[in-house]
C-alpha cells in the first residue's frame, strides 16, 4: 500500500477531480483510505510565545504557519497510476499531518 499526499485549492476541487473524487461518496470521504484536511507546515516557520498556565506555571505555545491549499492523504492499495501522477511532492523540511479540531 502506498500513501499519497495530494494538494488542491479547495475540498470542492478535490471532490470534483475525476481520480480523487472516486474516494468520495455522497459528499463523504472514504475514511478507510483517506485522511482529509491534512495541514502542511515548515517547522522552521513556527512561532512560539510564553503564556501563563492555569496554575500559574509558564507554558510555551507553538503556532504553526500552515501552507495554503487543501490537502488529503490517500492510501492506495492498488498502486493506481492516475492517483500517483497527482502526488504533491512535500518540500524538504516540511511536515504533513492531520490536525483535529479541539
Amino acid at each position: 500500500m502506498t500513501d499519497h499526499l495530494l494538494k488542491f485549492a479547495s475540498e470542492a476541487d478535490a471532490k470534483a477531480d475525476s481520480v480523487i473524487g472516486a474516494y468520495c461518496n455522497n459528499d463523504a470521504w472514504d475514511l478507510s483510505h483517506c485522511i482529509p484536511a491534512v495541514q502542511v507546515w515548515q517547522p522552521s516557520n513556527d512561532t512560539t510565545s510564553a503564556v501563563t498556565g492555569p496554575d500559574g506555571q509558564p507554558v510555551t505555545v507553538t503556532t504553526h504557519i500552515y501552507e495554503p491549499g487543501w490537502y488529503i492523504r490517500i492510501a492506495d492499495p492498488k498502486n493506481d497510476v492516475a492517483l500517483a501522477a497527482q502526488v504533491y511532492a512535500l518540500p524538504d523540511g516540511y511536515v504533513a499531518a492531520p490536525v483535529f479540531a479541539t
